[in-house]
């Protein structure tokens, strides 16, 4: 395994950047700054796959949307504003607040979907949105105000490709 500490990310305490096998596209994305402070990456061993780790300002769900907050720490992200709906990742895990968590832009499988859909399946070959009336939530069914903002589409019951489109003002 290896360990790196970014300088240029140093919130307090320091976080780490930890990076498993060839991928490289990881440091980049971390050297480029196109990570938000207080943000660490977490690559899968052999690809491109991408966690990132960082500490949540409240207490997260496994499934659920997050952002970054002006403090680089993670909130429930919602599609009631642009603020509350940019860089938005989902938790790997559950976070408790102040501590460190995995969270994913790529694909997210949990057994219970129930924190961030409503539901403890997902629906296969369905988009799923962030919410703009809830916090943390995912929707079927695109916001008719704030935000549209895509988040991914179930594979099957379990699994989510998360694929972050572009934030759609309305």
């Amino acid at each position: 395994m290896t360990v790196l500490i970014l300088q240029r990310f140093r919130p307090e305490p320091p976080v780490l950047l930890r990076r498993f096998g060839p991928d490289q596209r990881l440091a980049a994305q971390a050297e480029s700054g196109a990570l938000p402070p207080g943000v660490a990456v977490v690559g899968a061993p052999g690809t491109n796959a991408a966690l990132y780790e960082a500490v949540a300002a409240v207490a997260v769900a496994a499934g659920q949307p997050v952002r970054p907050n002006a403090q680089g720490k993670l909130a429930l992200a919602q599609a009631d504003s642009l603020a509350n709906a940019r860089q938005v990742a989902l938790a790997t895990e559950a976070i408790a607040a102040e501590f460190a968590g995995q969270i994913s832009r790529d694909f997210v499988t949990l057994a219970d979907w129930t924190a961030a859909t409503g539901a403890a399946e997902l629906v296969p070959q369905t988009d799923y949105f962030l919410s703009a009336a809830t916090a943390g939530r995912l929707t079927t069914v695109p916001p008719g105000t704030g935000v549209v903002l895509a988040i991914g589409v179930a594979l099957n019951p379990t699994t989510l490709a998360v694929n972050i489109g572009p934030p759609i003002l309305l």
